[in-house]
């Protein structure tokens, strides 16, 4: 809704929920019922889509992927009944949040890139009957069982899963990857400047989030453990261009020569005269960088890439919410290397969140609190 998006749905048959995909109060929806509305909604102009294609589990063929929007013939037919943009959540009631998903644990091929563009990967099998998918699949329904009763205020939130990926190359190992994420987006998918004002059970909140996570882990595994403080601080350039840079490479597995034009677009928010490339050359960020950081100098023959990085920080985030949940029953909500928690409950967070960084990585994170109001 803000920005207004295209919602997007893949028609493949084996998406939708099939025999002993449940979830309890909810209808099953297959495939036929589905392409049936789809269909019918497509021919009388009531919606319009945009086909498009993404990787599939099976090297070097494709799968459909398709976005949809509601045309001005659907919006006029509702407003006919009185149901206007303006109010439309007056006319519906939101379901109640699940104590279980159909899918907790996803595994997904590895995302495939077309220059700068990013297409995800497709969603793989998994054996249900196999004991880690089964251990991992409680560990999140227990966590989306303790949420089903939190009130989450000013966003939404329909449960977790986590997904895993580079399934295709790495083999179902469940191992790279392994964030948890909330379905359909939710308050994830929020702008940032909404987030500050999240509630949990009615009360403001506060996030914590780790500085320089991936660089920290990085370092931890070489045995070369950074100092606690502001890694991006000290380098000699703006610390969030220094951000970018890191996170533009440990996303990858080689230097870039130049910034990609997401990273641009970031920098210049409201500023359009601005530009990345010519303010800070990315070469003289290297160089500095580089220096800061000698071990980044084998980022491109290192044997560690963003998959390992972000299963250990997915370790320690998923530690967290589980501790926090059932020993202190404080409701923590992860942002990927951050958590959202009630303001009160700040130092205990805090505390906890350090503990089970430093019990997985090895060392002391540097955690900073940011969005109080």
């Amino acid at each position: 809704m803000d920005p207004p998006r295209r919602c997007f749905r893949t028609k493949d048959a084996v998406t939708f929920n099939r025999q002993g995909d449940e979830v309890p109060g909810f209808p099953t929806i297959g495939y036929h019922p589905f392409i049936d509305a789809f269909n019918g909604l497509l021919a009388t102009g009531y919606i319009d889509i945009i086909p498009g294609e993404r990787p599939s589990a099976k090297e070097g063929t494709t799968a459909p992927a398709t976005e949809l929007w509601a045309t001005p013939k659907l919006i006029d037919l509702a407003a006919l009944y009185g149901v206007f943009l303006a109010d439309y959540e007056r006319h519906f009631i939101s379901k109640p949040r699940p104590s279980q998903v159909a899918r907790p644990v996803i595994l997904k091929a590895g995302s495939k890139r077309k220059g700068w563009d990013k297409v995800s990967g497709a969603s793989m099998r998994l054996d249900k009957a196999d004991l880690r998918v089964m251990a991992l699949s409680a560990q999140v329904q227990r966590l989306n069982a303790y949420f089903a009763t939190v009130n989450i205020g000013n966003a939404k939130h329909e449960g977790f899963a986590r997904i895993f990926n580079l399934g295709d190359t790495t083999g179902a190992g469940l191992d790279k990857g392994g964030r948890l994420y909330s379905i359909g987006g939710g308050y994830q998918s929020m702008d940032k400047k909404k987030r500050p004002f999240i509630t949990l059970n009615g009360s403001r909140t506060v996030e914590i989030d780790i500085s320089g996570s991936h660089l920290t882990i990085l370092h931890a595994l070489a045995g070369k453990p950074l100092p606690v403080g502001d890694p991006y601080a000290g380098v000699g350039f703006n610390r969030d261009v220094i951000k970018i840079w890191v996170a533009q490479t440990l996303g990858h597995d080689k230097f870039h020569r130049g910034w990609s034009p997401d990273n641009n677009k970031r920098y210049r928010k409201d500023d359009s005269s601005r530009s990345l490339g010519k303010d800070y050359p990315i070469k003289a960020v290297h160089e500095a960088v580089c220096a800061a950081f000698p071990l980044i100098v084998g980022w491109e023959d290192s044997k560690i890439r963003w998959g390992e990085l972000q299963y250990i920080e997915s370790e320690a985030l998923l530690d967290t919410l589980t501790k926090l949940a059932f020993e202190y029953n404080i409701p923590a909500l992860p942002v990927h290397d951050s958590i959202i928690v009630a303001v009160e409950h700040h130092e205990i967070a805090k505390r906890v969140f350090s503990e089970c960084f430093e019990s997985k990585i090895g060392c002391l994170p540097t955690l900073k609190s940011k969005q109080l109001q």
